[in-house]
């Protein structure tokens, strides 16, 4: 239930912010583990928090990964 909150709290961090590679990481999580999940939006996010030079996570690779 605090995922929209979240979500929020974020997206204004990164109007603050907007090359925040933590604020990035966190939201490509939310949309990856929201249901039913954004991935496109978990996608985008991650890979900018990539570019930030945040670093790689098996998690987050695990859960973008096409569905086989």
């Amino acid at each position: 239930g605090l995922l929209p909150a979240a979500e929020t709290a974020l997206r204004k961090s990164l109007a603050a912010e907007p090359d925040s590679p933590d604020a990035h990481y966190s939201l490509a999580f939310i949309y990856a583990v929201e249901k039913p999940p954004s991935l496109e939006l978990a996608r985008w996010h991650y890979k900018r928090a990539l570019d930030l030079r945040y670093p790689k996570s098996p998690e987050m690779e695990k859960l973008l990964a096409p569905s086989q």
